[in-house]
C-alpha cells in the first residue's frame, strides 16, 4: 500500500542479502531505487549518485492514456530526469498509480485496444521527458484493494496482457517494472507471476504496510522475518516467489522510510502483537 508521502522511500536487490549474491560477479550492480512524490526542488537533499533508478510517483490514467495531472508534475520530472547530468547511469521510471491511484484499471485495461493506447501512450511520454520506462503501481489487479476500487478474476490475465504489450510497444531499451503487495493473498492470487515476469526488467515487493492501518492489532509493518504471531514479513515473500521459480535477480524487496504509531495498546509485550487503534504514522 504505497501512499503518495512526501519523502523518498527506498529499495535495494535482494541479490545484496541473500545467497544469490555469493554467486555473481563483484562487478555487477545492485539496483537501489528511489519512488519519489516530492516536489522539484527538494530532490536536490538527496545524493543521486547513490541511486540506480528514481520512479517518479504517481501519474494517473485520464482515459485510457498515461497522464502526467499538472505543470508542478511535469517540472518535477523534468528535474529529476536532470539528475542524470550527476549520474550518468541513473534511470528515471513514471508510475501509473500507487494506494487509491488506479481506480479505473480494472476496466481500462480489460480492453485490448486500451492497452495498446496506453502503451502508445508511455511511450510518448517516455520519449517527451526523456525517461526510462514505466512502473505499474496497480493496487490491486484481481484482489480488493483501495476501498471502492473495481477488481475482478479477469484482472491477472489483463495484467499479463498489458505488460506484454508494454514490452512490445517499448521494445528493449525501456524498463517495465510493477509492485507488487508483500502478504499472501497478493502473492498467491493477484497476478500470474511465471507468465507476467516474462515480460518485466524487475517487481519491486512492497514489503511494508504488512500491517497497516485498517489492522486491529499491532506487529512489524516492514519486518525482515516471521514469527509465530506474525507470517507476513519480508522473507516470506522472497521465499514464495523463489520457490516458485522466480529469477532472484528480478526481485526488489522494499524497506520502509516511517514507522507507524498506536494507542490504547496493553502494556504487554512492548505493545507488539496486541489489540490497538492506528493513530498516525511518522
Amino acid at each position: 500500500m504505497k501512499r503518495s508521502l512526501p519523502h523518498i522511500a527506498c529499495f535495494t536487490l535482494l541479490v545484496a542479502t541473500c545467497i544469490h549474491a555469493f554467486s555473481q560477479p563483484a562487478s555487477k550492480p545492485l539496483t537501489v531505487t528511489a519512488y519519489y512524490a516530492g516536489n522539484a526542488s527538494s530532490i536536490d537533499n538527496y545524493d543521486v549518485g547513490k541511486l540506480t533508478h528514481i520512479i517518479y510517483s504517481f501519474c494517473h490514467l485520464k482515459g485510457n492514456r498515461l497522464n502526467v495531472d499538472n505543470a508542478a508534475d511535469s517540472a518535477t520530472i523534468r528535474k529529476l530526469v536532470s539528475m542524470k547530468k550527476k549520474n550518468p547511469s541513473l534511470k528515471v521510471l513514471l508510475s501509473l498509480g500507487g494506494w487509491g491511484g488506479c481506480a479505473p484499471c480494472s476496466d481500462v485495461f480489460a480492453d485490448a485496444g486500451n492497452r495498446k493506447v496506453f502503451a502508445e501512450s508511455v511511450l510518448n511520454l517516455c520519449n517527451y521527458f526523456k525517461t526510462d520506462g514505466i512502473d505499474l503501481d496497480w493496487e490491486y489487479p484481481t484482489i480488493q484493494g483501495h476501498p471502492g476500487h473495481k477488481f475482478q478474476p479477469a484482472d491477472k490475465e489483463n495484467f499479463t496482457a498489458l505488460a506484454k504489450q508494454l514490452r512490445e510497444t517499448l521494445g528493449d531499451k525501456l524498463e517495465v517494472t510493477f509492485a507488487a503487495g508483500g502478504f499472501t493473498k497478493y502473492l498467491v492470487e493477484a497476478v500470474d507471476w511465471q507468465e507476467v515476469m516474462k515480460h518485466v526488467d524487475r517487481v519491486y515487493l512492497m514489503t511494508y504496510d504488512l500491517i497497516n492501518g485498517y489492522d486491529s492489532v499491532t506487529g512489524h509493518h516492514t519486518a525482515l522475518y516471521s514469527t509465530a504471531q506474525q507470517v507476513f514479513s519480508t522473507d516470506n515473500a522472497v521465499q514464495y516467489l523463489v520457490s516458485i521459480g522466480i529469477p532472484r535477480d528480478k526481485l526488489v524487496v522494499g524497506a520502509a522510510f516511517y514507522a507507524r504509531v498506536w494507542e490504547n495498546v496493553p502494556s504487554v509485550n512492548n505493545g507488539l502483537y496486541q489489540p490497538g487503534k492506528f493513530k498516525n504514522s511518522v
